[in-house]
């Protein structure tokens, strides 16, 4: 049970992001990586949905969302 995707940015500027995940399991806990190191683990409420920020930068980065 995972999401992964691609983003990058073109403004220099770091920017934060606000990502709603929706259709995961409920009140399980998940891995947040960027490139594959884990930035945060984090609980799906009871429909769930889980809400994480991160800041944008210019590079491509690789974002996964997966159960643990």
């Amino acid at each position: 049970n995972q999401m992964v995707w691609t983003q990058s940015s073109k403004d220099i500027i770091s920017h934060k992001l606000i990502y709603q995940a929706n259709g995961l399991t409920a009140n399980s806990t998940y891995n947040f990586s960027i490139n594959n190191n884990i930035i945060k683990r984090i609980k799906s409420n009871s429909k769930g949905e889980l809400v994480i920020s991160y800041k944008t930068n210019t590079n491509t980065e690789e974002i996964k969302i997966s159960k643990i």
